[in-house]
């Protein structure tokens, strides 16, 4: 059986919250690349938003599959936060949310 086809949006101040110690804080920046569950849980995110989410759509946790290898620059994050954020508040199709350096640096600038 396939899982869900698309994530759960994210409340817009955790989304908010997320981008910014992203593009600001060094220690939560170094937590996010090591553990993301732990740095969004830290910020307000967790399971008992899902689990309202869920219950009106199959939706899957959007960090469910959250890796970082190489964290994109805290300026790399500033300059596309209203992209990131806007994908974040309204749900993703298949994918969970990208903060890699590279994949920020190829993307269109609009």
């Amino acid at each position: 059986m396939a899982g869900p086809k698309q994530t759960a949006p994210i409340d817009p101040a955790i989304a908010e919250r997320l981008l910014e110690l992203l593009s600001s804080d060094d220690a939560f920046r170094e937590q996010f690349q090591t553990d993301p569950v732990a740095a969004l849980q830290s910020i307000g995110y967790g399971s008992a938003d899902m689990a309202v989410k869920s219950t009106s759509r199959d939706l899957a946790d959007p960090f469910s599959a959250c890796s970082v290898v190489q964290l994109a620059s805290k300026e790399q994050i500033l300059e596309a936060k209203a992209e990131l954020k806007a994908t974040m508040v309204q749900g993703l199709a298949y994918n969970t949310p990208t903060f890699e350096a590279a994949t920020l640096a190829r993307r269109d600038l609009k």
